[in-house]
């Protein structure tokens, strides 16, 4: 049996992929808070108590990678799936995510309707959340072409 996503944390700035998954998650219904830092982002985890939280990996004050290592070793938030956001598919920058305790790595060096494809893969999947079909038929927005 699936399990509706219905509250996402999403930690980033304005870049065009996070602003595009903000509104793609709002389509879907969920109740999306946003953090601009990592540091914002564990007050809201603590706040929120978010189904999912999705973060870039390069943010200021406290990285993606420092908020992955504070949640992971915080009992209650352990088992709270991550989705980082790498700006690229380099080597390191995704093994560095891994060693971090991501759930899923996604590099955005690729074009947003993969990056939105292979979470929603992971989503339903691994984490058996249900999303419908129009959420990955829609097109892009206008103004957003390939991500970073």
């Amino acid at each position: 049996m699936s399990q509706q996503l219905t509250n996402v944390l999403l930690v980033g700035g304005e870049e065009s992929a996070v602003v595009w998954l903000r509104q793609r998650l709002d389509e879907l219904g969920c109740e999306v808070h946003c953090a601009p830092n990592g540091a914002a982002a564990l007050l809201a985890v603590h706040k929120e108590r978010p189904d999912l939280v999705i973060a870039a990996a390069e943010l200021p004050v406290l990285n993606g990678y420092q908020l992955l290592a504070v949640m992971r070793s915080h009992g209650e938030f352990r088992r709270v799936p991550v989705i980082l956001l790498t700006r690229s598919s380099d080597e390191n920058e995704i093994s560095r995510a891994w060693a971090a305790g991501a759930d899923l790595c996604v590099p955005l060096d690729q074009p947003q309707a993969e990056v939105l494809n292979t979470i929603a893969r992971a989503l339903a999947t691994t984490y058996n959340f249900s999303l419908p079909p129009a959420w990955l038929e829609a097109s892009l927005p206008s103004g957003c072409g390939a991500a970073r």
